[in-house]
């Protein structure tokens, strides 16, 4: 594929998956030997099936997630993605139960892709500074 399609596919992902909140989408978009590499993620597994845990856990603490895009760039198979999410917190996370606070945090991500999936992610997400938007110890 080219740079522009893979560039295509994850921004479809980040807008179907999250914005929209259609986790069941995710197989349309992950290899099934998906592999993340989430630094500092709690309880990830690295695999699809904690992919799938994660993003609907996620979504159930801040169910109005947005997530807009700051940078894409791409080369290759790899698409690189720099973020900016906002949501309120409504749901138990990070150790954390439902605050209401409004939360604003961002993350950077690398995916690489194969026949138009996302095969493999490096992601480094802000969950220090979300922790502490939502008072959490995590």
């Amino acid at each position: 594929m080219s740079e522009k399609e893979n560039k295509a596919v994850i921004t479809a992902f980040v807008e179907e998956v999250y914005n929209k909140k259609n986790v069941g989408a995710i197989d349309k978009y992950f290899a099934v030997d998906y592999v993340e590499h989430n630094l500092g993620a709690p309880d990830q597994t690295g695999d699809l099936d904690g992919a799938r845990r994660a993003i609907a856990d996620f979504l159930a603490a801040f169910p109005d997630y947005h997530a807009t895009f700051d940078d894409v760039f791409a080369e290759g198979d790899r698409v690189a993605i720099r973020f900016t999410c906002r949501g309120t917190h409504r749901g138990a996370f990070g150790g954390a139960g439902p605050t209401g606070k409004a939360v604003v945090f961002g993350g950077l991500a690398i995916n690489r892709l194969a026949k138009g999936r996302t095969a493999e992610i490096w992601e480094i997400i802000d969950f220090p500074g979300l922790a502490k938007q939502i008072g959490s110890t995590s």
